[in-house]
């Protein structure tokens, strides 16, 4: 059996998952913490505020023409708990979700569209985003892209 004690700073968070079906516990930082035998696994989570980098290489639009695109995300963790028990990776998954939606406006539009809508097209993206990643709570509170040909 292995103990691990850790300190955490101002903007973190530790969730306990613990055995026997019992409702996770979480210890918000500044403070020590340290593991039992009975607890199963503790997840650290930060609060603090994260800048995810997008970047799709190769994407086709509707007619055709080949662009790169690339952004940017600001989002944060809002709820410790579901951020740490219904995903395995918060940052990964956003980004993820977020190439994948991105993929998706990009291919259904004409390339002048792109441009010319571009504004509209980050605001169904976010909402895409932002309803994808409620459940885990992470919230996403700006989201930029940038095309190049």
């Amino acid at each position: 059996m292995s103990i691990l004690n850790r300190k955490l700073g101002p903007d973190e968070v530790a969730v306990i998952v613990q055995a026997h079906g019992r409702p996770p516990l979480v210890v918000n930082g500044p403070r020590s913490v340290r593991t039992f035998w009975r607890w199963r696994q503790m997840i650290f989570v930060d609060l603090k505020p994260q800048t995810l980098h997008i970047s799709t290489a190769d994407i086709v639009t509707k007619d055709g023409v080949h662009l790169g695109v690339c952004g940017s995300l600001n989002a944060r963790v809002v709820s410790p708990v579901d951020a740490a028990t219904n995903v395995v990776d918060h940052s990964q998954a956003t980004r993820q979700i977020t190439e994948a939606a991105l993929r998706s406006l990009v291919c259904e539009r004409l390339s002048t569209d792109l441009v010319e809508q571009l504004t509209e097209v980050e605001a169904e993206l976010l909402n895409q985003v932002r309803a994808a990643v409620e459940s885990w709570g992470v919230s996403v509170t700006e989201l930029r892209i940038r095309l190049a040909r």
